[in-house]
């Protein structure tokens, strides 16, 4: 009889033990499950999420938007503005506003600027 217990009580501390080692297995995974992995694009390489760098958020913002004055001053720096109306303008009219984009994930280009692919 003591010997069915001694049984019985080691297959429950083994159980609760393995209960145990799953829940914290678990919450482990759950843990580094919030790192994001999107696909990557055979045109523009590994894509990133809009909201994710605050480069993306505003290059979504501005392609997302109509193309006027109100833009130009907006997202144009003042000294690069004159070049791109004069070259752009029929290009950007044309394109935005955009409702579906995919962005790459934003890459230093060693000059203090920031290079990010994009496809619609």
């Amino acid at each position: 009889m003591i010997r069915k217990v001694s049984i019985a009580f080691l297959i429950l501390t083994l159980f609760s033990l393995s209960s145990l080692s799953a829940a914290s297995a678990r919450d482990h995974f759950i843990s580094k499950r919030s790192v994001t992995i999107l696909p990557t694009d055979s045109m523009i390489g590994q894509t990133a999420d809009p909201s994710s760098t605050k480069e993306l958020t505003v290059l979504s913002k501005a392609l997302s938007e109509e193309f006027s004055f109100e833009w130009t001053e907006t997202y144009l720096e003042e000294n690069t503005r004159t070049v791109i109306l004069e070259n752009m303008t029929n290009i950007l009219t044309s394109l935005l506003p955009q409702t579906q984009m995919v962005f790459s994930k934003p890459f230093a280009n060693g000059d203090s600027s920031v290079s990010i692919n994009v496809r619609f």
